[in-house]
């Protein structure tokens, strides 16, 4: 199973890091307009959060008093206390684990 494991960071780990750092390199360059955030806040803090990334897409100073800012708080306020429901994880390398910790 180690093998495994091993075999993995060395492709899946390190491809997604050279992703990353490509991403992170146009915007530190500024070679295309990018806008990052955290999914982690986007679930604790929607309202900031979203705000921020409309003032961004629409080159907005702020978003108050705005079609965006009411479709904002009509979302969150819908009572559920989610804005992404994640997807069954029903494909992926999970459902292969088991055959290859027997093998």
């Amino acid at each position: 199973m180690r093998w495994y494991w091993d075999k993995w960071f060395e492709t899946d780990v390190k491809c997604w890091a050279k992703w990353h750092e490509y991403w992170i390199e146009k915007a530190r360059k500024r070679e295309i307009p990018i806008y990052f955030f955290r999914f982690e806040d986007l679930l604790l803090k929607p309202d900031p959060v979203l705000q921020d990334m409309f003032k961004y897409i629409l080159s907005l100073e702020n978003v108050e008093n705005t079609v965006i800012e009411k479709r904002i708080k009509d979302v969150i306020n819908t009572g559920k206390n989610f804005l992404y429901k994640p997807r069954n994880a029903g494909g992926g390398f999970h459902k292969y684990v088991d055959k290859i910790s027997e093998g």
